[in-house]
Formats: C-alpha cells, structure tokens, sequence
C-alpha cells in the first residue's frame, strides 16, 4: 500500500498518507504544504474575494537584547553576528530560531545570558506602543502563547488583573 498523493510511492502510514505527507497535513492542514520559511496563505474572515489572505512574518531587533530578532508571528531568532572567540578566532553566527520553553506560570521563554526572557514582552517592546517602565503585558484573548502583537498590550498591574477577572473569567485562589 502506497501514500495517496500522487507521486508518491512511500508506504502509507495513516489517513492513507506517507510519514512526510502526514506530517505536512497536520502542521499545514494540507499534505502537499511547503517546508520553504516562507509564510503560509490562510483561510481568514476578513479575507478578499478568494478567500485568502497573505501574512508575511515581518522581522525586527529587539530593543535592548543583544542579537535577538523577534517577528510579527511571535517568534525570537538569533540574528546573525560576527563573535570573536576565547583563542581570537573570528566566528560567524547565522540566523536561527531560539528554542523557548514554558516558564512555571505557562508563558513561553528564551534564555539569554543565564537568566529567562518572556517572548510576549520582547513582541510587545518590538512592536507594541505605549511602554512605560512598570507596566505589563496582557494577551487580550488570554492564550499565552498567543504573542502575536495585535493580541498583547501594554497595562498596569490593576488593569491586568481586571481583565483577568471580568473579561477572561480567571479568578483568584482562596488562600489557605
């Protein structure tokens, strides 16, 4: 038994698709989705006759941290840089995508330096206005790995609190 798609000879593993072809439609929602970077067409609502619309992943420095890019699909990546190693040999760093992992609270985090970076207040200095030493970030659909910058906000402390309890329904634990 051979994958479905046209093609291809591998055996089938499920849905009637080889491993790759299986994989494709999981993570693209169509077997024959592209492994290129380039950025996916999506069906979208508000899409224009055809029904869909072109998200291009637009890439920015982020203030403050040496070396880091962070992009519009909240995503952080090591820009490239020229290092100079312990025994004077000039190295090249390229361009790839920093490994995050989830802080004890569920927010996605970078390591830099020894110490843990949130992704969603790096998006936010790239490309959120109204910064001001203090406030925080909120997501306002609540999904905190949701770091796209039209989900996040810069607020006070009340403000985000607020929004937990009367938008998102989250409510405090009664302390023991």
């Amino acid at each position: 038994m051979t994958c479905k798609v046209d093609g291809c000879l591998r055996g089938k593993m499920a849905r009637g698709l080889c491993p790759t072809h299986y994989r494709r439609l999981r993570r693209y929602g169509d077997p024959l989705g592209t492994k290129s970077g380039e950025p996916q067409m999506q069906q979208h609502v508000d899409a224009p006759a055809g029904g869909v619309l072109y998200d291009p992943e637009i890439w920015v420095r982020v203030p403050g941290l040496h070396c880091r890019e962070v992009s519009t699909h909240g995503r952080i990546r090591i820009a490239p840089t020229t290092v100079k190693t312990v025994s004077g040999v000039v190295k090249t760093l390229s361009r790839r995508l920093c490994h995050t992992k989830l802080s004890q609270h569920g927010y996605p985090v970078i390591g830099v330096n020894g110490r843990p970076i949130f992704v969603h207040r790096c998006v936010a200095l790239a490309f959120c206005k109204g910064y001001e030493e203090g406030l925080h970030v909120n997501h306002k659909d609540g999904r905190k790995r949701n770091n796209r910058p039209e989900n996040l906000e810069w607020v006070t402390n009340a403000e985000n609190v607020r929004h937990a309890h009367f938008v998102l329904g989250v409510h405090r634990r009664e302390r023991k």
